[in-house]
């Protein structure tokens, strides 16, 4: 109960009160729950679709530097059973189930990563809103124990207590995007892109919504400028990846006029 507490004291948001983010704050809050948790290494990844041919990947870790920079040198993140795990589970794993399980030792992640001295370990896959993948890793050296039943089930809170933080992580990313604005379509603009978005002619779209077509040229035209899109292609691209526009956006709308 104790590790608990001190996970979410480290952890939880104050609803009532705005917290500033950082990623160095974040990094800090994951070195005092790895410490809690009796872990010695942390791996926070975060992939952030920026374009939908194109994303920005955020790691915080305290591994080992010569790991890092051979993951990094070496592609491994592309045959790494890790990140495939994640990319289509949202159970967690664990490390010593990929060494027992997985590829030959010179594509078993987890084995190539021992050499480095990392040893037992447990992953969490994350999820967040507009396609942002991530994971969640601790581990410890490679000289300790096997994994507790306990550690494996306070990782695996941490982890969702962490996904929390994905969103605030997609926003410095974006951010930083040359072009990026923070879009405020209105009502009527969020409508008409979501109705292009399910393939509608402008015409058609007149007709759902109970307007001109004219009218309906005009929100498209502003919610483009706002999001600085070049064609309606891209202008609900890029809503449905800042969440300018959501699925379902439109279900209170369908067949009744536009006020």
């Amino acid at each position: 109960m104790y590790s608990v507490d001190k996970i979410n004291q480290i952890l939880k948001r104050n609803l009532k009160e705005a917290e500033e983010f950082s990623l160095d704050g974040l990094s800090k809050k994951l070195y005092e729950v790895t410490d809690v948790l009796d872990f010695e290494h942390f791996l926070f990844a975060v992939s952030v679709p920026v374009t939908l041919m194109r994303a920005e990947n955020v790691v915080l870790t305290n591994q080992p530097i010569n790991w890092r920079d051979f993951y990094e040198n070496n592609e491994v993140m592309y045959f790494d059973e890790v990140v495939l795990h994640c990319r289509n589970s949202t159970a967690p794993i664990l490390w010593n189930d990929i060494v027992k399980n997985g590829q030959h030792e010179s594509k078993n992640v987890v084995k190539l990563a021992s050499d480095f001295g990392l040893g037992d370990g447990i992953t969490v896959p994350l999820r967040a809103n507009f396609g942002c993948l991530g994971l969640l890793s601790f581990s410890n050296r490679k000289s300790s124990a096997i994994l507790s039943n306990e550690s494996t089930l306070l990782a695996t809170y941490v982890g969702s207590l962490i996904a929390d933080y994905i969103n605030d992580v997609r926003y410095e990313v974006c951010k930083q995007q040359p072009g990026f604005v923070e879009s405020d379509l209105t009502l009527r603009e969020q409508i008409c892109l979501a109705w292009v978005a399910e393939g509608k002619s402008s015409w058609e779209v007149s007709q759902i919504i109970g307007c001109s077509e004219r009218t309906v040229n005009f929100h498209i035209q502003n919610a483009s400028e706002k999001l600085n899109a070049f064609s309606r292609t891209q202008a609900v691209s890029k809503a449905l990846l800042t969440g300018s526009i959501e699925p379902m956006l439109v279900y209170r709308s369908v067949g009744k006029p536009m006020t």
